[in-house]
């Protein structure tokens, strides 16, 4: 990974002219290059945020929202190689990171209510904010933190603006692409703004497991794992807006996604070639357990060892999912406003899968079912009391109905599982906040957040009602014009999983062989946040930025022994997240660069809960210890080049499941990206996972808890997706 770096000091020698102790020939180079957008920047209100507009994440040409994310501070996520589905902020689970639309949650087809990242498409994206402390104000805020995506809306101007790409992938023959175009118009007294995008999806993995059993020969498994996808979305917004300061909009958002993901594995004795001086690619301690088996494509070859099995897991679903939008502001008195806001969401998903063996054929079906509804109304005052004081007050009233289907078909002799969840959630909200500045260098917020929450699971005597009281503060300062100190204090939920409230037991979860129940009267999640940092603007808007957070969460939800193979979901007890967040944007002008910019983040987490099993203190399952991202880019404006390199780190994890433990290596990936521009017209080459790590893990599993027997089988997993290069041609004002 250390290239890139070696890479940087040919900068040097790359710009338009040999640095020296004066200034640059053309003044405008400087102001050009070092734009805010070129790093991010934090928002002014006392609330910590930071945020990323569309030029810092778009030079490394994002195809989906998690290409974006994982750009970003602090955020890590666990997923197959080449993947990036699920975003985790401080080391927690994803279902404590919440992801926001245009400020509204999000509905999801996962269970843990966590947002699948990959089915939004970058192109819709205008900026990216990230909430380390909740405000009163904002709905469903996440323990860990909250992410808030704005789409694309009001662009000004008739010329429309598109990109076309073409894909291409090391180890497939195989040629993908992506599209996405955004036109506004004029239409009467308001204005209407068109954006849409079509990509497809492609990540061909090979993976290598090396299986090992007390009473039998060693195994190797070959697997091939195809992910194709086609995402197609419409986002539509149309506004008017009146000189008096009256506003209507409407908007709509639709995506549609088709997903295939085929597993085709061979599993045999493994058989050693004889050990070649200098080369460890096939000594097991070399971690890449005879990874020369992934380039065997000949399944019938005779010289090939006889099989143990040849399993295959073909996976199809398709996703689709919308809103409806309908928002009006109303100024008042003394600079306040009025604002009313209707929104309605929905989101239908079906999936299809066949598990079974070449010999034997389809062995299993499943299929899956998911119909989710919510409407939304939020009413929202804010009244300005005097110069240094703005009241905000809100109420929010929600209707949320989810129905789920499951469903399973296996052999002759083992009868159909059938199961059918039903649950519909009622929220009333209110809110306060007090917006108070007593002097230019000063703000504080004072807010608090009253919930109330009706649970109801129709078909079944289950219902429940809880009352929450989310109170927040936050205050900064701002001694001069290029520091502010930070400090919050807030108090957030997460609510349980659907799966672990559903009153019907859950065969084969979360493995084989296990039986989990499903309990409704789980309590919520819920924790006191304290966030303190410091953030220095530097000159030609360089910064650097120190962040320090603890989470005190209290009735943590996990699985607990209950019997014989048999768990139930529960609250059972605390747990507490800390560690430091330190992000650099850095504009290397003093160093005789002018043209360079250097961005890097750090994130170290630190978690821990009480094992359910053995009653000792641990991290939370997939913790990662930190996350790393650093990079430069290195404009030539006289030619019209950009080109820059940015490295990924993602520590070691580890997971501790009733009958299996996993531990996760640490996780490399590079990308480097040139661009060219013209005018109107831009073309961008991009590169990623330069140096095609693997993602490496070794597992135990066990017949019973793994605390009360020995290990039954024993593997160690490569798995790759290779390189992959995206040429993008676009079209922007």
């Amino acid at each position: 990974m250390l290239f890139a770096w070696l890479l940087l000091p040919l900068t040097w020698f790359a710009g338009d002219g040999a640095p020296g102790n004066e200034p640059p020939a053309v003044a405008e180079t400087v102001t050009v290059r070092y734009q805010r957008s070129d790093f991010q920047h934090r928002a002014a209100d006392p609330v910590p945020t930071l945020v990323y507009d569309q030029l810092f994440f778009d030079r490394f040409e994002p195809l989906s929202l998690g290409d974006i994310l994982k750009r970003l501070p602090g955020i890590t996520g666990n997923a197959d190689a080449g993947e990036f589905e699920r975003a985790r902020l401080r080391g927690l689970p994803a279902r404590h990171t919440t992801i926001l639309i245009n400020g509204q949650p999000m509905l999801t087809a996962a269970d843990d209510r966590a947002a699948a990242l990959d089915r939004i498409p970058a192109a819709l994206v205008a900026r990216v904010e990230i909430r380390r402390g909740p405000s009163a104000a904002d709905q469903a805020a996440g323990i860990g933190g909250t992410i808030n995506i704005v789409l694309k809306e009001n662009q000004e101007g008739e010329k429309p603006t598109w990109t076309a790409a073409a894909h291409a992938y090391e180890h497939a023959d195989q040629r993908k692409g992506h599209g996405a175009f955004s036109q506004g118009f004029t239409l009467g007294r308001g204005r209407l703004n068109l954006h849409g995008s079509w990509q497809q999806r492609y990540n061909p993995k090979r993976q290598t497991t090396l299986l090992s059993e007390a009473d039998r020969p060693d195994l190797l498994q070959s697997e091939r794992n195809t992910l194709e996808a086609e995402d197609l979305s419409l986002a539509l917004d149309w506004h008017r807006q009146e000189a008096s300061g009256r506003r209507w909009s409407l908007s709509a958002f639709w995506l549609n996604s088709d997903r295939r993901e085929s597993e085709e594995a061979r599993i045999r004795p493994r058989a050693l070639p004889p050990a070649r001086s200098g080369d460890g690619k096939n000594n097991p301690e070399s971690g890449d357990a005879d990874e020369d088996e992934d380039d065997e494509d000949d399944e019938d070859d005779e010289d090939d060892e006889p099989l143990e099995s040849d399993p295959f897991d073909y996976g199809h679903e398709t996703h689709r999912g919308g809103r409806l939008h309908a928002a009006f502001t109303q100024p008042t008195r003394q600079g306040g406003h009025l604002q009313a806001k209707l929104s309605h969401n929905l989101l239908d998903l079906n999936r299809d899968a066949e598990i079974g063996t070449r010999q034997e054929g389809v062995e299993e079906r499943d299929t899956t079912r998911i119909d989710d509804r919510e409407t939304r109304l939020n009413l929202d005052w804010t009244h300005r009391l005097n110069a240094t004081r703005n009241l905000t007050t809100g109420l929010l009233l929600a209707e949320r109905e989810r129905d789920a289907a499951r469903g399973e078909t296996g052999e002759a002799e083992m009868p159909a599982a059938q199961t059918w969840f039903r649950i519909k959630e009622g929220r009333a909200e209110g809110f306060a906040t007090l917006d108070w500045q007593p002097a230019p260098a000063h703000g504080f917020q004072f807010g608090l957040r009253l919930q109330h929450l009706e649970r109801r699971f129709p078909g079944t005597a289950s219902s429940r009602q809880t009352q929450t009281i989310l109170p927040a503060f936050h205050y900064r300062c701002r001694p001069d014009p290029n520091t502010t100190y930070h400090l919050s204090l807030s108090r957030a939920l997460t609510a349980p999983d659907f799966q672990n409230l559903q009153p019907f037991p859950l065969r084969d979860t979360p493995r084989d062989g296990l039986t989990t129940l499903g309990n409704p009267g789980l309590r919520a999640e819920t924790a006191w946040g304290l966030d303190v940092g410091v953030h220095r603007r530097l000159h030609h808007h360089g910064n650097v930025g120190l962040n320090l957070y603890h989470r005190a969460i209290r009735d943590h939800v996990a699985a607990a022994s209950i019997g014989p193979r048999l768990l139930l979901f529960q609250n059972l007890g605390d747990a507490r997240a800390s560690g430091l967040e330190l992000d650099l944007g850095l504009p290397l002008h003093a160093a005789g660069l002018p043209n360079v910019s250097l961005f890097a983040n750090l994130a170290l987490h630190h978690t821990a809960l009480r094992d359910p099993l053995t009653g000792a203190s641990r991290a939370f399952n997939g913790q990662a210890d930190g996350v790393l991202n650093m990079g430069f880019i290195h404009g030539m404006p006289g030619r019209g080049l950009d080109w820059g390199v940015n490295w990924l780190m993602q520590g070691e994890s580890r997971e501790w499941l009733y009958d299996e433990t996993v531990a996760e290596a640490a996780t490399h990936n590079v990308e480097a990206m040139v661009s060219w521009r013209r005018g109107d017209w831009s073309l961008r080459l991009t590169a990623r996972n330069l140096l095609d790590h693997a993602k490496r893990l070794s597992y135990r599993t066990y017949d019973g808890a793994r605390t009360e027997a020995l290990p039954a089988e024993m593997g160690r997993e490569t798995e790759r997706a290779g390189r992959r290069f995206f040429l993008v041609l676009g079209y922007r004002r």
